[in-house]
């Protein structure tokens, strides 16, 4: 069925807001690569574009909560997983933060966590499989000129002799992540 067509009143809002989350996250995602085509200035805009769209997840949990059917639920062993996941992902980051962290790094390092948890929960609706189909191939396509570009200098950081530190800032580095999406394109 066409995302467009669809007698579910709240599909088009529930879309925009996966198409905006998405969006977002790959704009955070490959910030190296867009920081170096547009300006250094753009980190910043590309961090608020990713951490702020964390922001939208408990909007789509309840636009994809109130489109499911009754029986479309994770089950107990996986809310069992979830909330368990949580907690511990929570607890680490409360433990960084009271051991000196700042706040940006907890951040950082919890909101993959956050996001894991919250699509485990979403992607047990049909409704956002159907959704997803959409958006994959054009992020997929997105994803895919961005590494090419990316890799271009990819060179250049095989040749030194450099710390591990140092490469995980290359741009081929930091744009591999959208490649990620390949088995949920297949």
């Amino acid at each position: 069925m066409s995302p467009i067509a669809s007698a579910d009143p709240v599909a088009p809002t529930r879309r925009f807001l996966l198409v905006l989350f998405i969006s977002a996250q790959f704009i955070g995602l490959a910030r190296t690569f867009f920081m170096s085509i547009i300006s250094p200035a753009f980190n910043e805009v590309a961090a608020i574009s990713a951490y702020g769209s964390l922001l939208l997840l408990p909007f789509l949990w309840l636009q994809y909560r109130n489109s499911s059917r009754p029986r479309e639920t994770i089950g107990s062993f996986g809310a069992s997983w979830v909330a368990s996941l949580a907690a511990l992902a929570t607890l680490s980051a409360l433990l960084g933060w009271k051991n000196g962290y700042y706040l940006r790094e907890v951040i950082q390092d919890y909101a993959p966590y956050v996001i894991l948890c919250a699509f485990v929960l979403i992607g047990s609706r049909k409704a956002f499989w159907d959704d997803l189909v959409w958006i994959i191939p054009p992020l997929l396509a997105c994803g895919l000129v961005v590494n090419a570009l990316g890799f271009a200098g990819f060179g250049e950081l095989i040749e030194r002799d450099i710390g591990e530190r140092v490469a995980r800032e290359s741009l081929a580095y930091r744009t591999q992540s959208v490649l990620a999406i390949w088995g949920m394109a297949l």
